[in-house]
């Protein structure tokens, strides 16, 4: 028969120090490995509140941590499992001939529910270690530190020091999970790897988000992280490792695979691999610690291409102005207008040629009117196209028709393979771009550029080129208006010298007549034939007034002409 164990003997017996406390906190047993740690007797401190026993220091009630106690042995009944205060402040109190004194003492304590059958707790076992002998307590900063004068410590007996290693154990567990929060807490991503096959031995939440939920502890990196291993990190960890200098990696690219047989990640990252030197200063490990920096390396790239584009823009509008100042210094002369639209543009884009062709109204013929070409890249241009061909046709229609025609590579674009790129590699044109000119609904003629490289024009390329062309035409067209005026005005100033001529030649004999009445008598003869001069030279001037009228009634539009079919020969023959 099996003897049933005398666990009050166990009890008692234990080189463990252990009270025992009721759910209401009053003291109810304690073995005697407790009362002589405390330096108290049973008697004094059983059937009392736990707080009553052991008071807070009057003079020093810091020196005892009463509420992480309580909350300790609160937790422990509210949750029915064991909690630990790892390393607590609590001094004890002790008689001495000048009377009661508070000795400061340093703890290690775990309280354990023990519970009836119906799972209700009867009370909390606590079980405290003292580890006054390990630790100080630093006031300014509130924290604990080890003594560093731990070699030997002489009154550590073999009794004492599987309880020391206990409380130590405690102490270093809790460190480790408040090291371990403290980790998951952080805003970045950290892992501590070992050793020269780099083993994973601590990651906190951020790094898993990083890397996905995959088994790392434990693992080399190679193993754990064969994804990124093979992009050059493992290469990095080795270097660290091997020189004991810090590495650090900014706006660095990782493809990681987030969720087991997914698509790759990539995500953008700041890293910094830290040597991990142990007190001989060898290298033990290395600490990864960073941040994943993709939406700050984004906007970054988003503000760089904004501020490119802004820049872009400045540049562009700095050449038309450039452009328009050229344009006022040459304002009656429409063909160094466009000669300096060419210039410009072509400088802009960087390109050996630009120029300008119209379009012939009732022939497929375009003519070439103006171009800019350098000629150590590409040869020059021939004024008229006659024929073109088919290629060539179907652009001149989409551009009579108001579309732009853009080609990134001649030799290798459908439009113009075969026949179209060689005719186009004679012109040393390997890309093109031509922007129609609209007037009155209608295109009358059409700008383009030839690149000799392949190139992808964009949509900037497209529009200043635009620009150009509808400002330069519109200042041509000026240009040509006012050269047109001052023709007109010419002919004018032309006519009337003339038309003042004509008029002045008849004056002259009706004058003569008229005077030649004025001083003789002349007989019915005589008389006769001066009278027929004046008449004939009236009739000359009056010819000359109607058709002078006449012109006026044409050009204000106040005469309509009939058009119809006539004889020549009627025509000739009146004129003579």
């Amino acid at each position: 028969m099996t003897k049933e164990p005398d666990f009050a003997a166990l009890f008692e017996a234990s080189p463990y120090p252990y009270l025992l406390i009721a759910p209401d906190l009053t003291l109810i047993g304690a073995n005697p490995a407790y009362l002589k740690v405390t330096g108290t007797t049973a008697g004094a401190i059983l059937g009392r509140h736990i707080f009553d026993a052991f008071p807070a220091s009057p003079t020093a009630p810091e020196s005892t941590n009463l509420n992480e106690i309580r909350t300790s042995i609160e937790n422990a009944i509210a949750t029915r499992k064991p909690h630990t205060s790892a390393l607590l402040r609590y001094a004890v109190p002790r008689q001495s001939p000048e009377g009661t004194i508070f000795e400061e003492r340093f703890w290690s304590a775990i309280h354990t529910p023990v519970l009836d059958k119906q799972g209700k707790v009867m009370f909390v076992a606590q079980n405290a270690i003292d580890v006054t002998d390990l630790y100080r307590f630093d006031e300014p900063t509130k924290r604990y530190f080890l003594k560093q004068n731990l070699i030997a410590v002489p009154d550590i007996t073999e009794r004492t020091r599987p309880q020391l290693h206990e409380a130590m154990t405690r102490i270093l567990n809790a460190q480790r999970t408040q090291l371990q929060t403290l980790f998951d807490q952080a805003p970045g991503f950290i892992a501590v790897l070992t050793g020269e096959q780099h083993t994973f031995e601590m990651a906190n939440d951020a790094f898993y988000q990083l890397v996905g939920q995959r088994d790392l502890i434990g693992r080399a990196i190679r193993e754990a992280l064969p994804d990124v291993a093979e992009q050059g990190f493992e290469r990095t960890l080795d270097d660290a490792y091997r020189s004991g200098r810090p590495i650090v990696l900014r706006n660095r690219k990782l493809a990681v695979q987030q969720e087991p047989h997914g698509p790759l990640s990539e995500r953008y990252v700041e890293l910094v691999f830290q040597p991990i030197v142990d007190a001989d200063g060898v290298v033990s490990g290395i600490l990864m610690q960073g941040h994943d920096v993709t939406r700050a390396y984004s906007a970054s790239l988003t503000l760089e291409e904004k501020i490119r584009q802004l820049e872009q823009a400045k540049a562009r509008q700095t050449m038309l102005l450039r452009l328009g100042d050229r344009l006022r210094g040459v304002a009656d002369n429409p063909e160094a207008m466009m000669t300096a639209a060419n210039q410009e543009l072509a400088t802009f884009l960087n390109v050996p040629r630009a120029g300008y062709v119209t379009f012939e109204e009732h022939s497929s013929k375009a003519v070439v009117i103006n171009t800019f070409a350098d000629l150590s890249r590409v040869p020059p241009l021939p004024s008229v196209v006659e024929e073109p061909d088919e290629y060539g046709q179907s652009v001149m229609n989409e551009l009579r028709a108001g579309r732009t025609i853009i080609v990134d590579d001649i030799e290798n674009d459908p439009r113009t393979a075969g026949a179209a790129a060689r005719a186009h590699a004679a012109i040393g044109a390997r890309a093109s771009l031509a922007v129609p000119i609209r007037r009155h609904g209608r295109s009358v003629a059409f700008m383009f550029a030839h690149d000799d490289t392949a190139r992808r024009w964009s949509n900037d390329d497209v529009e200043l080129m635009y620009q150009t062309a509808d400002r330069t035409w519109e200042a041509v067209e000026r240009a040509r208006a006012l050269l047109a005026l001052r023709d007109s005005d010419r002919r004018k100033d032309e006519f009337l010298a003339m038309l003042a001529h004509e008029l002045r030649n008849p004056l002259a004999p009706i004058g003569a007549a008229a005077e030649l009445l004025q001083l003789v008598k002349l007989d019915e003869h005589r008389l006769r034939q001066t009278s027929e001069v004046i008449g004939r030279q009236v009739h000359h001037m009056t010819g000359l007034i109607d058709d002078l009228l006449d012109v006026s009634r044409v050009t204000r539009g106040l005469v309509k002409l009939d058009n119809m079919p006539l004889d020549v020969r009627d025509i000739v023959s009146d004129a003579m």
